[in-house]
């Protein structure tokens, strides 16, 4: 099983034009206030570079990033030359790239885990399919409303985000369902953004495959799922 990438919540053009277009407005913004005697440009820009990675991710972030650093150079002393000079223009500037990449990088897991939002089955349905290859060592989630969407990843992964108190029993349960053919139980899981939520296990060994298991996940207080998107 191979590890799939999480879709985008927008497509690229949009996420892209938009950090451009962010930027874009914050140069002319700054612009207009430094014809009069109003110097904020590192201001706007920041907003700007804000925007785009909180919208857009990692990459609109820095493509904004790299376009306010031109307004900048075009904007800061000697205004037009597109050269810097003193050494609180330098300061300014450096401390203006220096932010924007953190914001950039800083935004970049805030964007996946909306990614995650978008795609995870229990945003969805409230529940997902939960295979395990012993094989492979790996772990495969599925949605019942979006069978061509499958996230993969080792088990000893998917273990680490099981609470502590009770991965040592959830580990014992799945060697016992490994034999007995059956698993049904209730651990606590902790999500990508740190939400904690109780969930529901209940699966079998398929037919003929003695070295895996599937099952049903319920997480409690997600959505209601309906029970007949399981049963096609």
């Amino acid at each position: 099983m191979q590890k799939m990438q999480l879709p985008n919540p927008y497509p690229s053009p949009v996420r892209y034009g938009a950090a451009v277009g962010v930027a874009t407005l914050s140069i002319v913004l700054s612009s207009v206030l430094l014809r009069m005697g109003i110097r904020l440009e590192s201001a706007w820009m920041i907003a700007a570079v804000t925007l785009a990675a909180w919208f857009g991710g990692l990459g609109p972030g820095l493509l904004s990033t790299a376009f306010c650093f031109a307004g900048q150079m075009l904007l800061r002393f000697p205004e037009g030359s597109w050269r810097v000079e003193g050494t609180s223009e330098w300061v300014g500037l450096c401390a203006f790239v220096i932010n924007a990449l953190l914001i950039s990088f800083l935004f970049r897991s805030h964007y996946r885990v909306r990614a995650w939002r978008k795609v995870s089955p229990v945003a969805v349905t409230g529940g997902y399919w939960w295979r395990y290859d012993i094989g492979g060592e790996s772990v495969e989630l599925s949605s019942p409303a979006f069978p061509h969407v499958t996230i993969t990843r080792t088990y000893t992964d998917w273990l680490r985000q099981i609470a502590r108190q009770d991965r040592e029993r959830v580990e014992a349960a799945i060697h016992t369902a490994l034999s007995s053919g059956q698993i049904d139980l209730q651990f606590h899981m902790i999500l990508p953004e740190g939400v904690t939520r109780l969930v529901e296990m209940r699966g079998v060994r398929p037919e003929g495959k003695e070295n895996g298991l599937l099952a049903v996940c319920l997480e409690m207080g997600a959505p209601t799922p309906d029970p007949q998107a399981f049963l096609h």
